[in-house]
């Protein structure tokens, strides 16, 4: 009987194992296992777009295309969970029916009712004839008439008259429900910059602006290639974008060109990029600053006001 139970818990043990090992397996998979991403893009002669995400050596896939229409698809394993066409050209549409055309249809004939409706003429003696006066209605009647008649719009004036108190008491209400989130907001942002002025703060504040760098540096893609020729009608807006791309160009540099023109509006060029992203490395910056006690306490005073 014991070497019975020693075996099923044997067995049981080894279950729990199994089951132990397979979460770990898919958590560690799941960090550590990059999405990658790569788009190509051309703006030359016609527009094109192609960008696919891809996850566990393409078993699960994201793929839009453009081509003059949008095509969206997305696939996990051999199933194809979303292939739709989106945003297809007006080519694409059936042509409206002009007026001209409109009025080249040839119009069904309806059936003359007014022949069917015999016509009544009467003799010149009958018309001259004076109509019969028709009698005067009951006073009572005329009354009762009037007050049905003055009670109606009452009514309705009182309905529109509740309807105007509803409608305004409802803007009231939401009015003061954002002006109480603009005002919780503000004291919030106030604490905020209370908090990253204090002098035992700076490190804090400079430990999370390096973490932030790390994962912008991280997700911009590790290979980039192409041509940029760009120019708007205002030329201080194309420097204003130029002064934005500046400190991502020196990254890459050797293998993109970027040509700003500042006398006419054009857009052209072509654009390779590829990239991955692991979980794992989006975390950790996470942690690094979470394991800063300063910043947990800030924290913590933050939520107890």
């Amino acid at each position: 009987m014991l070497h019975i139970l020693l075996i099923i818990l044997k067995i049981l043990g080894l279950l729990l194992l199994l089951i132990l090992g397979l979460l770990l397996m898919i958590v560690l998979t799941v960090l550590l296992v990059p999405v990658r991403y790569r788009a190509d893009l051309s703006a030359d002669e016609e527009k094109t777009a192609d960008v696919r995400v891809t996850w566990l050596l393409g078993l699960a896939e994201f793929r839009a295309m453009y081509d003059g229409s949008v095509n969206v698809r997305i696939r996990i394993l051999w199933k194809r969970l979303f292939d739709k066409k989106m945003w297809p050209d007006s080519d694409e549409h059936p042509e409206e029916e002009t007026p001209h055309a409109k009025e080249a249809q040839p119009v069904p004939e309806m059936p003359h009712t007014e022949e069917a409706q015999p016509v009544v003429r009467t003799h010149p003696a009958e018309e001259a004839q004076p109509k019969e006066e028709e009698p005067e209605a009951d006073d009572s009647g005329i009354m009762e008439a009037q007050e049905i008649r003055t009670g109606i719009p009452e009514k309705s004036e009182n309905r529109k008259s509740d309807k105007i108190r509803n409608l305004f008491g409802g803007l009231k209400a939401k009015g003061k429900s954002v002006q109480d989130a603009y005002k919780s907001a503000s004291e919030k942002i106030e604490k905020v910059r209370t908090m990253i002025s204090d002098s035992e703060n700076q490190e804090t504040v400079r430990l999370i602006l390096r973490q932030i760098k790390k994962i912008i540096r991280y997700i911009l893609p590790h290979r980039l290639k192409g041509r940029i020729r760009f120019g708007f009608e205002d030329p201080a807006l194309t420097g204003q974008i130029l002064a934005a791309v500046s400190p991502f160009y020196g990254l890459y540099a050797k293998t993109l060109a970027l040509e700003p023109v500042f006398d006419e509006k054009i857009f052209e060029g072509e654009l390779h990029l590829k990239g991955r992203i692991r979980v794992a490395s989006l975390l950790w910056p996470a942690v690094r600053v979470l394991l800063n006690k300063n910043f947990r306490k800030q924290l913590r005073n933050l939520r107890s006001r």
